[in-house]
């Protein structure tokens, strides 16, 4: 059965994140909402191929060694690729647990479209996924998976910076990756919509099913936040069909994902906020406890996915 290799490692992720589920409360607000106003005030300008974009990849990488991560013993990788018409952009990996089997992924781009801060999109994630790379550390003794904080490039024009990180794997390091989280838009303004995760398909009894806008459909990824989502916020995420983000790529290349992120619900459908790719999308406007909640359920959410993939009924 797919990924069956996984299932004795599975059984000790409860153990693997037990630190995380203590370390929530270590997600620091006060420094998800400093950095990303620093990234919307000081790198307005993070379009694809521009200045901009490269020093935004140079501070995420300071950010990253200051966590510990480190290029010279492998924990940390930069890898740069071509995208739309040429240009260039990077992609920015922290390994956690480095070796670990499976791989759990979690993502942010950080590139912006003109004209746009991009503090929604995407700089509040970009702060979400810094945090994260904080509080997991390039090393835990107790896990048994490998976790990879994704900083993308290249998502606005077209989500070349997840197709170059896939294109760049083996087939063997491809089959390792069991799920992905991947965060875009993944904050709101106060009092506006609720935590969602848009997939379009998941793997379910051996087989790979496609969602519909009538028919979501679920899968690890959506799983573990809705479950995370009953524990933090006292009632389960919702799942809706969507794509615009670099979950698509994933989906693409048959590995469960979803964007966890923020919308407002109309009769069931994700919609995007008023504030989407226009100046308005400035870091002042943010309810910055919505991005710290998506921290905190993505962190759960992985903790939970040990439990879930950890009993040979649920193997895929």
């Amino acid at each position: 059965m797919r990924r069956g290799c996984f299932l004795l490692s599975a059984v000790l992720m409860l153990g693997l994140l037990a630190g995380c589920g203590g370390q929530q409360e270590e997600l620091d607000r006060t420094r998800i909402r400093s950095d990303t106003t620093y990234l919307c005030q000081t790198f307005p300008d993070r379009v694809t191929g521009t200045e901009g974009e490269r020093q935004t990849c140079d501070w995420l990488e300071e950010q990253l060694e200051q966590a510990g991560f480190s290029c010279q013993d492998g924990t940390l990788l930069r890898q740069s690729f071509s995208g739309l018409k040429g240009k260039t952009s990077e992609n920015l990996t922290a390994l956690c647990n480095r070796g670990g089997d499976p791989v759990l992924c979690v993502t942010a781009h950080y590139d912006n479209v003109e004209g746009s801060p991009g503090a929604r999109d995407n700089g509040a994630a970009v702060a979400v996924l810094l945090e994260l790379a904080r509080c997991l550390g390039q090393e835990q003794p107790e896990q048994a998976a490998e976790i990879r904080l994704i900083f993308l490039g290249s998502e606005e024009n077209g989500y070349y910076g997840s197709r170059a990180y896939l294109e760049s794997l083996s087939p063997e390091e491809r089959e390792r990756h069991l799920a992905v989280f991947n965060m875009d838009i993944s904050a709101a303004t106060r009092g506006e919509g609720e935590l969602v995760c848009c997939t379009l398909g998941g793997w379910e009894d051996g087989q790979y099913r496609e969602g519909d806008i009538f028919s979501p459909a679920e899968n690890r990824v959506s799983q573990a936040v809705s479950e995370a989502g009953q524990k933090i916020l006292g009632g389960p995420v919702p799942v809706v069909h969507g794509g615009e983000s670099d979950h698509v790529t994933f989906h693409q290349w048959g590995i469960d994902a979803a964007n966890v992120c923020w919308r407002r619900l109309e009769d069931g459908f994700p919609v995007l906020p008023s504030e989407y790719h226009k100046p308005e999308d400035t870091a002042e406007t943010i309810d910055y406890e919505t991005a710290w909640t998506t921290g905190r359920c993505v962190l759960e959410a992985l903790r939970l996915l040990g439990g879930e993939i950890s009993t040979p009924e649920n193997d895929l």
